[in-house]
């Protein structure tokens, strides 16, 4: 039950992945001196872009394509997060502030410090307020933090942002914090969308008037390990981080080699979207895309949890508004659970146990002051057994540490 760190790939998509696979160690002259690569991860790019456009388009009908020369293929949020830092190093001036929020991915946060703050930049935390009640919450929390940056005499020009946030995992009013980022004068937004496609409900990337967006394929959206869809209008003057033969022609052309790796992950992106648009839950959950069906049923599984925990009351909120919830919910733990787990991060405590002893792999984390939590992921194998397993667990090692 934590699907959200590193995905699951139908067989149909490993399938893909490994007839690439096999042509490519039969004979990887060929598809690279012809030109063959190339097209092959051109091809894969632009199935990719699709999931930006509607995130559960179905296969059969022809979603508003994005500029081709605008997208590309990262292996991972991380190098994505690399090419827009080092491309903000490049416009950077002495004293210009970069704000990012507080649930950043810990690694994107080094990622800004490394590129940005060398450069003479200023790197300000916005504070998400977690648990929160609702969506409005988090917005105005956020637009208040950016009018006493402005009122005090800071005004940010850079912005990173998250679509959905992963230690705690919200679903973030994503088009009112830019908006309101482009309201105090910020010049350019990027979000990090790394659980989003393929968990959230259908979007647009135009639409959210930012300036990057990039998207894991590999966690919701059925694609190998690893695949990250990019899209930006500034694209053609951006930099891959690692330059190769293509340099100075824009990310889509020095994208589509970097250097010699495995491209089969990003080879099998057509049927992993194609998997992604077809997907449909059977007809006693009225047949719906794997986003809607896993956030019908993570919810659902929350509340189970918190049942059997007794934690409905415990700390004012028990669970998230619906809106903050895509397809991994944050459920605090049992008071008496003793937790040392570090959020996402190489720790010993009671993750260990679950896996150890149980045989479940569920996200455990200690947010300190603001309590023990799990993140929940529910995927398309989860079923409600799991999770009554899971339960029973919990509370099983609380009992075992008295």
């Amino acid at each position: 039950m934590n699907h959200a760190s590193f995905g699951a790939v139908p067989k149909p998509v490993l399938d893909a992945q490994e007839a690439f696979r096999q042509e490519w160690l039969a004979q990887p002259d060929e598809l690279y001196f012809s030109g063959h690569l190339h097209d092959r991860m051109r091809q894969a790019a632009v199935a990719g872009a699709t999931t930006l456009t509607s995130s559960t388009t179905r296969a059969n009908t022809n979603p508003p394509q994005l500029p081709p020369e605008q997208v590309c293929l990262f292996e991972n949020a991380t190098v994505a997060t690399c090419a827009v830092a080092y491309h903000w190093s490049k416009l950077i001036q002495p004293n210009d502030v970069v704000v990012y929020l507080d649930v950043a991915y810990k690694s994107c946060i080094h990622i800004l410090k490394e590129y940005c703050e060398r450069k003479g930049a200023r790197l300000v935390s916005l504070s998400v307020p977690f648990p929160a009640r609702t969506a409005e919450d988090i917005a105005v929390t956020l637009r208040q933090q950016l009018h006493d940056l402005v009122d005090s005499g800071v005004h940010p020009r850079f912005a990173f942002l998250d679509h959905v946030s992963s230690q705690p995992s919200i679903l973030l009013p994503i088009a009112d914090m830019i908006a309101a980022a482009r309201e105090y004068g910020v010049e350019q937004v990027c979000v990090d969308g790394a659980h989003a496609v393929g968990s959230v409900p259908p979007f647009d990337v135009r639409t959210l008037d930012c300036d990057y967006y990039y998207s894991n394929l590999h966690k919701w959206a059925f694609a190998p390990s690893t695949a990250t869809i990019f899209w930006s209008p500034h694209a053609t003057s951006m930099r891959h981080p690692i330059t190769s033969w293509a340099w100075g022609e824009g990310l889509a052309q020095e994208t589509l080699f970097p250097g010699t790796r495995d491209f089969s992950a990003m080879a099998a992106v057509p049927a992993a979207v194609q998997y992604l648009n077809t997907w449909r839950s059977d007809d006693n959950t009225n047949n719906l895309s794997s986003a809607a069906y896993c956030h019908q049923q993570v919810l659902h599984a929350a509340h189970f949890l918190q049942d059997a925990w007794g934690v409905q009351d415990h700390g004012g909120s028990p669970i998230m508004d619906e809106s903050l919830v895509a397809t991994q919910a944050m459920v605090r733990l049992p008071s008496q659970l003793l937790v040392t787990d570090r959020p996402g991060q190489v720790s010993r405590g009671v993750r260990d146990r679950l896996r150890e002893d149980y045989h479940i792999e569920a996200s455990v984390g200690n947010f300190g002051e603001k309590g023990n939590f799990l993140r929940l992921s529910f995927a398309v194998y989860n079923n409600m057994s799991e999770i009554e397993m899971l339960a029973q667990a919990v509370l099983e090692i609380g009992e075992s540490q008295k």
